[in-house]
């Protein structure tokens, strides 16, 4: 998951990067024991959303899993998962 937002750093030159793949590695984690976190894996991380309360707070899709569906998927799972978003 850590990869994903590096990949993303990475293809958005526009946004600077301000953490190490360490540094995302430990705030996933973080992420993962106190929201509410689903992962689009198909023989690996094809991405991840995460909802804090009502809000989606992130969004995540590895590269050559985007265009294909799949961060709708993942947003449309998680809306069943609270009536408020």
């Amino acid at each position: 998951m850590a990869q994903i937002i590096g990949d993303w750093f990475t293809a958005t030159p526009f946004v600077p990067r301000l953490h190490t793949i360490e540094e995302d590695r430990w705030f996933i984690g973080q992420v993962v024991e106190k929201d509410d976190v689903i992962v689009a894996d198909d023989g690996g991380v094809k991405g991840f959303i995460v909802r804090n309360g009502a809000e989606i707070s992130q969004l995540y899709l590895a590269t050559a899993a985007r265009g294909l569906g799949i961060g709708s998927a993942l947003l449309e799972k998680m809306k069943t998962r609270s009536e408020q978003l």
